[in-house]
C-alpha cells in the first residue's frame, strides 16, 4: 500500500532512537543513584521524581524497539 522506506530514514531514526534512549538512561540512573546515596533529599517531592525515574525506566523497556 505504501511504497518503501528509504534506507537513509532507517539509519537516521534508529540514531536518534539510540541516543535518546542513551540520554534517557543517563539521567534517569543519576536522579536514582543521587537519590539513594544522599539521604537529605529524601523528601516528599523528591520521592515523585523518583517514582517518575522508576517510570521511565520501566516504560523504557516495555516501549523500546527490538534492536
Amino acid at each position: 500500500q505504501f511504497p518503501p522506506m528509504n534506507p537513509l530514514w532507517h539509519g537516521l531514526l534508529g540514531f536518534a532512537i539510540g541516543v535518546l534512549g542513551t540520554i534517557s538512561v543517563i539521567g534517569n540512573g543519576m536522579v536514582i543513584y543521587i537519590f539513594t546515596t544522599t539521604k537529605s533529599l529524601r523528601t516528599p517531592s523528591n520521592l515523585l521524581v523518583v517514582n517518575l525515574a522508576i517510570s521511565d525506566f520501566l516504560m523504557m523497556l516495555c516501549m523500546s524497539p527490538a534492536m
